[in-house]
């Protein structure tokens, strides 16, 4: 689907807004780690954080209907190579995250996601690389400056976020 200028405009906004909240509940995911400070806000912000990545992810693949997907921000003239995601891993948790997060089940939630083995470190690796790819692609002329700039920031975050990560892996 064709969007207009305006409206990529709007969802330039809009995908740093994600950007920046799947960062945020990162970051407090991992700063937290073993110190939940009570079930509702620590389920809210998991529940946020799979949200975001279904987001982003849906958006580095084809959308559907209406939706603005990352080949949108690409002028006819000079398309992306390497988008959308084919199946892949990012592919296979959104799927998880629509199974076991984001609808009403009559199945015992809480048996449910406590099988589920969320990969959140292996997500944001691969969220990292496919969308600093897009967002440092000069050819997405139609992603809206100030927000490929706020986005660029965001994902240094979340850069140094997974450096710290590795290096505590590595000394453990």
């Amino acid at each position: 689907m064709s969007h207009s200028s305006a409206d990529l405009y709007k969802a330039s906004n809009k995908l740093e807004y994600h950007v920046m909240q799947y960062v945020k509940t990162f970051r407090w995911l991992e700063d937290s780690e073993g110190e939940v400070p009570g079930v509702p806000v620590a389920n809210a912000i998991e529940d946020s954080h799979a949200v975001h990545a279904r987001i982003l992810i849906e958006f580095l693949k084809l959308g559907r209907g209406t939706d603005v997907n990352v080949n949108d921000f690409y002028p006819a003239e000079t398309p992306s190579d390497r988008f959308p995601l084919g199946d892949s891993f990012l592919l296979k948790e959104k799927r998880e995250i629509d199974r076991y997060i984001l609808h009403l089940t009559s199945n015992d939630l809480t048996e449910l996601i406590s099988e589920i083995e969320w990969s959140r470190h292996q997500i944001a690796r691969e969220l990292y690389g496919e969308l600093s790819a897009f967002v440092l692609d000069e050819r997405a002329t139609l992603f809206a400056q100030k927000d490929r700039e706020s986005c660029e920031k965001h994902l240094d975050s979340l850069r140094s976020l997974l450096e710290v990560q590795s290096e505590d892996n590595r000394n453990d």
